[in-house]
């Protein structure tokens, strides 16, 4: 009776399923990874620790290349530390609304869907602490395509499913000729 009771509890805190995504379908505009991704793409966000203080500012970069259905996406994060990241994704597009991707930092595969205005994204990010050791920590990544083009990112970071942190950035394509700013920027 106790590991049923246990079991149940387990359930409720952590087997409760997230947002079905079809609930976006049919809200406009209708994001898709590849069209927001078919240029070069330009950020600035910030990370909230688990106690919702900002610890980092930062500037970023996304440099995607795509290949029919494959893709390759350089990043760069501008911390306003003066720390700078990188991450090289490998990308295979499913479907239409459906998609795969690598990286050099990501532990296993990375799944995405997106369903009206709405990508969602599930990953492990491996975090390299001071130490050099890495830590899995879990993304629960969602983008919102706003009217103007410009996408709204917010990523949940969690461990053991306990939050651990926030990710919040916007996101916008540069025009044609437009060029990366230098590093992060705060004026």
């Amino acid at each position: 009776m106790r590991k049923s009771a246990l079991l149940g509890v387990v359930f409720m805190l952590f087997g409760c399923g997230g947002t079905d995504l079809k609930i976006y379908d049919g809200t406009e505009p209708k994001i898709s990874f590849r069209k927001l991704y078919d240029s070069n793409v330009e950020g600035y966000g910030y990370f909230k620790n688990r106690s919702g203080e900002i610890e980092a500012r930062y500037y970023v970069t996304l440099e995607p290349k795509w290949d029919g259905s494959i893709g390759a996406m350089k990043e760069f994060n501008y911390q306003d530390t003066g720390k700078i990241t990188n991450r090289d994704w490998k990308i295979t597009m499913i479907d239409d609304d459906h998609f795969t991707a690598t990286g050099n930092d990501i532990q296993g595969v990375l799944k995405g869907e997106t369903h009206g205005a709405v990508m969602h994204m599930n990953y492990t990010f491996l975090v390299t602490r001071e130490s050099g050791s890495k830590i899995a920590i879990d993304m629960d990544d969602w983008t919102y395509l706003q009217p103007d083009g410009m996408a709204i990112n917010q990523v949940y970071m969690s461990k053991f499913g306990f939050r651990v942190g926030e990710l919040v950035y916007t996101l916008k394509k540069l025009h044609k000729g437009e060029k990366f700013k230098s590093g992060y920027l705060v004026k």
